[in-house]
């Protein structure tokens, strides 16, 4: 059986934007290790750079992936 993490992560880190991005590189590490207080504050940057409030980054990421509330 295949792990469609690892597959989705290999074809991320093949990609040369991403390989070549230090920042990208950053996000990758917080993801594959899972650490979920610097995914917050990296979540919470993002929302204060686009002025919005996290439950509106919430319903707008729901509505791109067409995800029910």
């Amino acid at each position: 059986m295949f792990d469609l993490k690892n597959i989705a992560m290999n074809l991320i880190t093949r990609n040369p934007a991403i390989a070549n991005n230090p920042q990208a590189q950053n996000y990758l590490n917080v993801i594959q290790n899972g650490d979920s207080a610097r995914g917050q504050q990296i979540a919470d940057n993002l929302c204060q750079t686009y002025g919005i409030s996290r439950d509106e980054a919430i319903r707008q990421a729901k509505q791109f992936f067409n995800l029910q509330s």
